[in-house]
């Protein structure tokens, strides 16, 4: 059935979809003209059409990641530095999407809950029913925000420490708390005559593991060790192995911590 596009029309059309999130189908269906039409309609008052996220999963915050100001966000940055991973893909549309998720133990599903509580999103934790649960969401902007602090496809071996701004100095110990939790160690072993204690970050990149071995021994007097690199070149490895350094470490990282 064929409706002539009146001005009077176009409004209704509009107020309509304007009056909440909704799919091109849904305006299409209610005033019976086809959906590039109501594109059409869209586009000549220069009206934006909704995302999925914005239909499917309206109060999701999408610019979680914009402002690092707080201790929280701080330290889901440093674990997605490490364990997260950033997957761009084109939808039929050609228009391309992109994915950040998350992976961790089956026993850490705890922290994978805080994540989607903070981020409000109704996307439900999965399990690869091996002992690993991943919270994956989609979206441009959070992409973007990401993307700032090196937080990119691919990052693995190329990946580089990211500049340190006014907020993320702020909180940047919880930052690295979540790098530790994501690639760190912290071990006690039993020799014959003493125990012994060590501190370790483990990373793709040196040159990450270097920066990070030079802000704590400026930050906390460390001794400077070196990153040592394995034979296979894929694995590089920062350990401070005193009992002293190790809780010089432990301490800021766990200051004022309330998420771990």
């Amino acid at each position: 059935m064929n409706f002539k596009l009146t001005e009077d029309l176009k409004d209704k059309v509009v107020e309509f979809y304007l009056s909440r999130p909704m799919s091109l189908d849904t305006a299409s269906y209610k005033f019976r003209i086809c959906k590039p039409k109501v594109v059409e309609i869209l586009k000549s008052r220069n009206i934006e059409i909704y995302t999925k996220n914005q239909i499917f999963n309206p109060n999701f915050d999408e610019r979680y990641f914009q402002n690092i100001d707080s201790e929280i966000k701080a330290y889901f940055l440093g674990l997605i530095f490490t364990d997260g991973n950033v997957f761009i893909k084109e939808n039929e549309c050609s228009k391309k999407i992109t994915q950040v998720s998350l992976t961790l133990k089956d026993e850490d599903r705890y922290i994978l809950e805080i994540l989607r509580k903070e981020l409000k999103t109704n996307r439900v934790i999965t399990s690869d029913n091996r002992g690993s649960l991943t919270l994956s969401v989609r979206s441009n902007l959070m992409g973007e925000d990401l993307k700032k602090y090196n937080i990119v496809p691919n990052k693995s071996l190329t990946i580089r420490f990211p500049e340190i701004d006014e907020n993320l100095k702020k909180y940047f110990n919880h930052f690295l708390r979540g790098i530790f939790d994501g690639d760190g160690s912290i071990q006690f072993r039993k020799g014959d005559k003493r125990v012994k204690y060590s501190v370790g970050l483990s990373a793709g990149n040196p040159i990450v593991l270097e920066q990070i071995r030079d802000i704590l021994v400026n930050e906390l007097k460390l001794f400077p060790v070196s990153v040592y690199e394995y034979s296979n070149k894929y694995t590089c490895m920062l350990t401070w192995q005193s009992a002293k350094d190790m809780f010089k470490v432990c301490e800021y990282l766990y200051k004022d911590s309330t998420i771990y």
